[in-house]
């Protein structure tokens, strides 16, 4: 079943980054985790542009009229205050969720803008033509360059990490801009997402698939017993979870294996039925091609 947020989001990147503090980075734009959704009081809120990024982890949210959007890693949604207005968090899968909003009140950046922003054309009134005309919502999948981005904001000593994540605010929105933008009928639109009754069927589904990772349950088998036609299983799974369902088992079969690798003292053939390989051949093949390495190279690391 899926989670409610209530402070279980990881602001943190759970190695030694250290927790992502609130911060004003320039006058009117302000840092916040992904649970400081509110940054009240913050300017008017259908003139407040944010910037919600996920750096790891999925993380969900539903909105009043019972539709959801997922962001995935290094997936990124911008939209005004107003649009998020009543929204609940949630998070589709355990291990939580790692990443931050940006805040921008647009009347104060035009009134008082970045030194960069100086001689250039962008002011509040530009970003909100640009991204919030008609209260949209746009939608950009993860990519090596947001990753990169979003990464940017976690370096640095605390002394200087609030200078990294100036620099690094600059570089996203200077990256929006210039990033050929979708088409129209390209822009994902979270009216068109799927209904609540689906999603919940699909992550009754992921339940399943998580707690028997030693058995091999076909799409078929699935849609019968959920009463769900496979190809609107397979949508659904890829809307919420980022990924096709077999690509999805995979990184959590080869997460999995390498746990065991590491923390008990399974055989290799032992270790490769528990994740759901009968073939002990065809899962070292597919650990080499996940980790670039052999199972029990892996082991005596």
């Amino acid at each position: 079943m899926k989670r409610e947020c209530e402070c279980q989001l990881h602001c943190d990147h759970r190695k030694s980054e250290g927790k992502l503090a609130t911060s004003v980075l320039f006058p009117g734009i302000l840092l916040t985790c992904l649970e400081g959704d509110s940054a009240e009081p913050f300017g008017t809120p259908d003139y407040v542009l944010q910037i919600r990024c996920c750096r790891q982890g999925r993380v969900g949210w539903r909105f009043p009229d019972g539709r959801e959007l997922c962001l995935g890693k290094g997936d990124l949604a911008i939209h005004t205050a107003e649009t998020w207005k009543g929204s609940e968090c949630f998070l589709p899968e355990d291990g939580g969720c790692d990443g931050f909003i940006l805040h921008m009140d647009l009347k104060k950046l035009t009134e008082q803008p970045p030194e960069l922003f100086t001689g250039t054309d962008i002011t509040g009134e530009f970003l909100f033509d640009r991204f919030c005309a008609g209260r949209r919502l746009q939608v950009q999948k993860g990519s090596d360059r947001t990753e990169s981005i979003f990464a940017g904001f976690y370096q640095g000593q605390d002394g200087y990490r609030t200078c990294w994540q100036r620099v690094k605010m600059m570089e996203l929105l200077l990256y929006l801009l210039t990033e050929e933008r979708p088409g129209e009928d390209e822009i994902p639109d979270y009216g068109k997402e799927y209904p609540p009754e689906q999603i919940q069927t699909i992550q009754e589904i992921h339940e399943q698939l998580i707690a028997h990772m030693d058995k091999r349950i076909t799409i078929e088998e699935l849609s019968r017993q959920h009463l769900i036609n496979p190809t609107t299983l397979k949508a659904v799974f890829k809307a919420v979870y980022g990924t096709s369902l077999a690509a999805h088992m995979k990184e959590h079969r080869m997460g999995l294996a390498a746990k065991l690798l590491r923390e008990t003292t399974l055989s290799i053939s032992e270790v490769s039925l528990q994740v759901g390989y009968e073939s002990q051949s065809k899962f070292t093949a597919a650990f080499k091609e996940y980790f670039g390495i052999l199972p029990k190279e892996y082991r005596h690391q």
